[in-house]
């Protein structure tokens, strides 16, 4: 139970102290296509919503009762 609990404290951390570097990481896109608005992608949030599905499935971000 301790580890998970550290864990717990890992993510949440990975998660809050680099919200920044989540936000403003940004992927260009080639120039198929009409309109312009779809030229980026929010990478840096993509991949943030990945991490906090993989660890809510494997119930790390909250500490889980061991009974």
């Amino acid at each position: 139970m301790n580890n998970t609990s550290h864990a717990t404290v890992s993510a949440e951390q990975l998660i809050t102290e680099n919200i920044d570097v989540w936000t403003s990481a940004i992927k260009k896109r080639g120039s198929q296509g009409r309109g312009s608005s779809k030229k980026i992608e929010l990478y840096g949030i993509k991949k943030l919503r990945e991490l906090i599905l993989e660890l809510a499935v494997r119930g790390l971000l909250v500490p889980q009762d061991s009974e």
